[in-house]
């Protein structure tokens, strides 16, 4: 009795082509209060989370810059603390330094 196997043509179209990669899942994160905090370390903690799309904006009108989050403290974050976002969703951190 001889068995044969279907070829991998014709088992490729029974299933579709595999994927290379993974689906990406949406990920919700909720926004933490880091209002206070350094801003390096509140970028940290924010990307830690998973947000991927993280940034620093002056609130102080001498600097236009936030070149080392290290020098700057956060004093307002969008969307605010408490929002659920996607992971790839945009933060923007308000960051002041004297």
């Amino acid at each position: 009795m001889t068995v044969t196997q279907p070829s991998v043509a014709s088992r490729w179209s029974e299933t579709g082509p595999a994927s290379s990669t993974p689906e990406s899942v949406a990920r919700e994160i909720t926004i933490p209060e880091v209002q206070g905090q350094n801003a390096r370390i509140a970028r940290k903690t924010l990307e830690q989370l998973g947000l991927t799309d993280v940034s620093l904006s002056s609130a102080n009108p001498k600097y236009q810059n936030v070149f080392n989050a290290a020098n700057w403290t956060v004093v307002s974050i969008e969307p605010p603390p408490g929002s659920v976002v996607d992971a790839n969703a945009p933060v923007i951190m308000k960051v002041y330094k004297d």
